[in-house]
């Protein structure tokens, strides 16, 4: 089958089976009552077989056998409570994967269910494909073949990400996978020329747009890629055969021979028939070819199909050709295709647009956050956003689903300070992901890390480097030590380097600014919650902020309830502190930056209504 639907559990001993099948068969009846799998259970030493057609629910059954024999306690009501704790587990890591694909691929404010989805294709695979991978290269393709056509990258990347969405529910929903990933883009407000992109990369509807095509190509191309898919050897040596009888049957074809190509992907060759040159004229010769070669591409049209590739091409050649392109250049498709030219690609651009947001505080600073951010990377063309989120979660602290729902909105990477680790579930989240921060420069053995290196795909790589001051503030190790530690570990190539300086004074501040000035990109503080007016590039290049401000409720004493503010401060007695429940900002410093050099170009502090 295309389609793999069994998995396989390997079982410490053949006793372990008899446990499993349990007294009378109750055990297994339980398990496969909670999971919706089949167990087989035969001959194959040490092993069990589970089969069902969804991968997640394979998944789901997978994980929970495999606790149940580490765990040793097999009966019904453990069952049910090992799978209803894997699916829980399960749920969040489908959704950290699909926070993950986006991020790598650069694409931002999806809707979270399709982050949700874009997760579960990692347990999906078509042909042996995993299909996520697949749709990370059909972006990654998408974009750069877009970038070469001088067309909107972020675009073409989006729909390229999005063009097999409905293979997480093929399994639920009858239909074509194209036309149920269109209707979920739909549900879930992508635009009308992604919409159309997903619905026509397999042309259950035909291409209308540059777009449609583009993705065409590149899911082809994902698919054609040596290794990517693999055939059955049996399917494989019948094909030949049929090919060898259609070859002899043409008049003076005593032989004919199939050319296999590259490891791995048999559909990438060619096919030779031979015959006496006493039999065949040269003429007769040229034509038998091309009708063979018209009766080898309706029969036989390889593993990745590179007869339609080839089409597909073409067809995104012909707009190019329409808009003006010269008559010498009509002929010869864009550079990205010319695999043997010499004359690189047009280089891509290197500035960037990057969004460094103060710090996120309660529920009004996350829901200006998942509300606008979407919609302002696409009307301000940012490529990068870095925000603090340490007060995210009730106003202090952030917890895991918070962290959560802040990268699903389009964050790239979050921030913390002195309140990083006020709830208790970020310590595990915070060590597994990468795309959230502490401050480097807490005492050695804190969870999860300071600084990172990012390397997403089609964009340059870059370093946030976050770091808590010292003035009033508790009792942490040096900023500025730490800083050129950092520095000087980092890789040459990494010239773009971002700071997010948590701190309360402006001296210290503006001191770490000055010292960091030529070595690092921007220096932006944080934690004050009040956004300053002297934003400025240092003599050496380097932007600096003294505070960003906050995203959060702006009529507040810095995003608190003012009643409580007061009546502690005129009483000395404590108060409990809620976040204020009036409307909310958008605060941070908008930068242009150049990332060859990693040189700031302009610095704003910016403002926008949520």
């Amino acid at each position: 089958m295309a389609e793999q639907t069994v998995t396989a559990v390997a079982l410490p001993s053949e006793e372990m089976k008899g446990r499993i099948i349990g007294r009378e068969g109750r055990n297994i009846r339980a398990i496969e009552a909670a999971t919706g799998v089949d167990l087989i259970i035969d001959d194959t030493p040490e092993t069990v077989i589970l089969s069902a057609f969804s991968p997640l629910k394979r998944q789901i059954a997978k994980m929970a056998l495999e606790r149940l024999i580490t765990d040793g306690r097999i009966h019904p009501a453990r069952i049910e409570d090992i799978v209803k704790k894997c699916e829980q587990e399960l749920d969040v890591k489908i959704r950290e994967i699909g926070e993950q694909a986006t991020f790598d691929s650069g694409v931002h404010g999806i809707h979270p269910e399709l982050v949700r989805l874009l997760g579960q294709l990692q347990y999906r695979t078509s042909y042996s494909q995993n299909v996520l991978q697949h749709s990370l290269e059909v972006a990654a393709l998408a974009g750069m073949m877009s970038a070469e056509l001088g067309l909107d990258v972020k675009r073409a990347k989006r729909a390229g990400l999005l063009h097999d969405i409905g293979k997480a529910v093929d399994h639920e929903i009858e239909g074509p996978h194209a036309l149920i990933g269109a209707d979920l883009a739909k549900k879930y407000g992508e635009p009308a020329d992604i919409i159309h992109a997903i619905q026509a990369h397999h042309e259950d509807v035909p291409p209308k747009t540059v777009l449609a095509t583009l993705v065409q190509a590149a899911d082809s191309l994902s698919g054609a890629r040596p290794g990517a898919r693999k055939e059955l050897l049996e399917s494989y040596v019948k094909r030949l055969e049929e090919l060898e009888n259609l070859a002899t049957g043409f008049e003076g074809v005593s032989q004919g021979l199939r050319h296999p190509g590259r490891p791995g992907n048999p559909g990438h060759g060619r096919f030779r028939a031979r015959g006496r040159r006493q039999d065949v004229s040269a003429v007769q010769g040229h034509f038998q070819a091309h009708r063979g070669k018209s009766h080898v591409s309706r029969s036989d049209p390889g593993d990745g199909h590179p007869r339609e590739t080839g089409r597909r091409l073409r067809q995104i050649t012909a707009p190019c050709i329409r808009q003006g392109h010269r008559r010498g250049d009509a002929a010869r498709p864009p550079a990205v295709f010319r695999r043997h030219s010499r004359q690189p690609a047009a280089p891509i651009g290197t500035s960037m647009r990057i969004l460094m947001l103060g710090d996120i505080v309660g529920r009004p600073g996350r829901q200006a956050v998942t509300n606008r951010l979407p919609q302002i990377r696409r009307d301000q063309g940012i490529d990068l956003v870095v925000a603090n989120g340490e007060n995210a979660s009730g106003g202090i602290g952030l917890a895991a689903r918070e962290a959560r729902q802040l990268l699903a909105a389009g964050v790239d990477v979050l921030t913390g300070g002195n309140h990083s680790f006020r709830h208790a579930d970020i310590v595990p989240f915070i060590t597994a992901s990468d795309r959230l921060l502490r401050p480097a420069n807490l005492p050695p053995g804190a969870p999860g890390q300071g600084w990172h290196v990012y390397r997403p795909a089609g964009c340059p790589p870059f370093a946030v480097i976050n770091l808590l001051g010292r003035m009033f503030m508790e009792a942490v190790d040096c900023p500025f030590r730490t800083a050129e530690a950092i520095l000087e570990r980092l890789p040459e190539d990494v010239a773009l380097r971002l700071v997010d300086f948590h701190a309360e004074a402006t001296s210290e501040k503006k001191a770490l600014a000055y010292f960091l000035d030529g070595r690092v990109t921007a220096v932006c503080g944080t934690h004050t919650h009040v956004q300053t007016n002297d934003a400025q590039i240092l003599p050496r290049g380097t932007a600096t902020l003294t505070d960003c401000g906050m995203t959060g409720p702006v009529a507040s004493a810095i995003g608190m309830d003012p009643e409580n503010v007061i009546a502690r401060f005129r009483t000395a007695v404590p108060h409990r502190f809620t976040v204020a429940r009036t409307p909310a900002e958008l605060q941070g410093a908008l930068l242009d930056v150049d990332a060859a050099t990693g040189k700031a170009v302009q610095i704003a502090a910016w403002r926008s209504a949520a």
